[in-house]
């Protein structure tokens, strides 16, 4: 309530920080990140990614390269 900004919200972009990182080694799998920032289902983790950051996982890691 503090920050305006509600917990699953603010979870959710603390996650995709967190896997953005992961994501610019780009020797990771996807579904690995997802399982390391808490996501068990791949679909969810990569229609959250690209809701909360713009693009697709794969897309990201493609401008890493």
């Amino acid at each position: 309530e503090e920050t305006g900004t509600g917990f699953v919200r603010c979870l959710n972009e603390k996650r995709m920080e967190r896997a953005k990182g992961l994501l610019a080694d780009v020797s990771r799998k996807i579904y690995e990140v997802a399982e390391q920032v808490g996501y068990k289902d791949i679909t969810y983790f990569s229609a959250t990614f690209k809701k909360v950051v713009g693009m697709s996982p794969s897309e990201y890691q493609d401008t890493c390269r």
